[in-house]
């Protein structure tokens, strides 16, 4: 609920939301066209987000190896294992070169390998600019990516 809250897909119960800047945000596997592939996804991201088929073929010759989806740009998405489809959500959502980047429970389905890497692409933006909110229960996650940290207390569910 924060989140979406943040990204504005929630309505505010009080306060004032004030984003300075583009919004990425990873959720947990959704948001994505299923019957179409990965590159009909890249356009329809590039068409909200103001860019041309240029520009989306621009990028994606220059990022998509390194978010690990080149090779399954003409794939369905729904065709796709869950972590390709974490991989894909993240890279649509670099798309847009955001200065805010959501991430929920992001790296779940991700292998620990593939979890490096995108650590490390998300450094690098972050080393350019861009701020995180990242949730996640597996502290080992956010590591390194955050500098503050915010444990929100658990609750305990009681039967009536």
């Amino acid at each position: 609920t924060l989140l979406d809250s943040i990204a504005g897909i929630e309505p505010l119960q009080s306060g004032d939301r004030i984003v300075n800047g583009e919004i990425g945000y990873v959720l947990p596997i959704t948001g994505i066209q299923e019957k179409m592939t990965c590159l009909e996804n890249f356009y329809i991201e590039g068409f909200l987000c103001h860019k041309r088929k240029k520009e989306v073929d621009y990028w994606l010759i220059h990022h998509s190896h390194a978010y690990g989806i080149a090779e399954y740009l003409n794939k369905k998405v729904k065709d796709l294992s869950t972590g390709m489809r974490v991989r894909l959500m993240i890279a649509l959502s670099m798309l847009k070169s955001p200065d805010l980047l959501l991430l929920d429970e992001a790296f779940n389905a991700l292998d620990p390998k593939s979890v490096i890497q995108i650590k490390e692409l998300l450094m690098k933006k972050k080393e350019e600019g861009l701020s995180l909110i990242f949730v996640s229960h597996q502290p080992q996650d956010f590591e390194g990516l955050c500098e503050n940290l915010l444990e929100l207390p658990s609750f305990e569910v009681k039967s009536l």
